[in-house]
């Protein structure tokens, strides 16, 4: 069963823009297949047959055609749009081995290809599309090793974190047991004080040598060193 016939106005209503101009242009063609009268396009020759079709163009124009013209019309644009779709083509001369010409064949029918060259099209386009899949996959895997790497150096940065707020904690623990030691010789100094104003006793401040306390000074700062273990603590 072939297929049904196009009309005119189904065939105007296709490509409508690439149609618009091929009627433009046909029409003011030397020799064209129609002409303009100002109104509506119809055939530069007329057939004996009465019997006209009608459509309405997209622009809102009209074109009153004869099956004959409108055939020939037909025809005509698929002879045009052909040759705008070579212009683009490069024509190429190849030799195959019979086994590549008949596995080229064989591809053709399976896919009900209408030319030889859809199959070299297809087959390169399906290897740019592999290579391009490739290309992906190795950046893919590459973004994965960098990934692996940064979560590596984000874990050793976050227990470089980790230590460091031990650290602090342990250091803060030993200024609170400095501030209550503190406490208790101000506190402890403010009562041998009395007692000393008490008995009417006056005592002169001694001269500390800067060599012992600079020793003194050392040993608090050794206190507030976080302690650090080896293996030979735990014996």
């Amino acid at each position: 069963m072939g297929r049904p016939k196009l009309s005119l106005q189904e065939w105007c209503n296709a490509d409508q823009k690439l149609k618009l101009d091929f009627i433009e242009q046909e029409s003011q063609r030397s020799g064209g297949l129609i002409q303009w009268n100002g109104n509506y396009y119809f055939p530069r020759v007329m057939a004996s047959q009465r019997t006209t079709i009608s459509a309405q163009l997209s622009n809102h124009k009209t074109i009153h055609l004869n099956s004959e013209c409108f055939e020939k019309l037909k025809s005509r644009y698929r002879t045009i749009k052909k040759k705008q779709k070579d212009s683009g083509l490069i024509k190429k001369q190849y030799q195959f081995k019979p086994k590549t010409v008949d596995k080229i064949k064989k591809i053709q029918q399976n896919n009900s290809w209408s030319r030889e060259e859809v199959v070299i099209e297809n087959l390169i386009n399906n290897y740019i599309g592999w290579a391009f899949i490739d290309e992906k996959r190795t950046q893919l895997e590459t973004n994965k090793k960098h990934l692996k790497l940064l979560t590596t150096q984000i874990d050793e940065k976050q227990n470089e974190i980790n230590d460091l707020n031990s650290k602090n904690n342990t250091l803060d623990k030993k200024i609170e047991q400095l501030i209550k030691k503190l406490a208790q010789i101000s506190l402890l100094e403010g009562y041998y004080k009395d007692i000393l104003l008490q008995q009417e006793i006056s005592v002169t401040e001694p001269d500390i040598k800067e060599e012992i306390l600079e020793e003194k000074i050392h040993q608090i700062k050794e206190q507030l060193k976080p302690k650090t273990f080896s293996l030979e603590d735990f014996d």
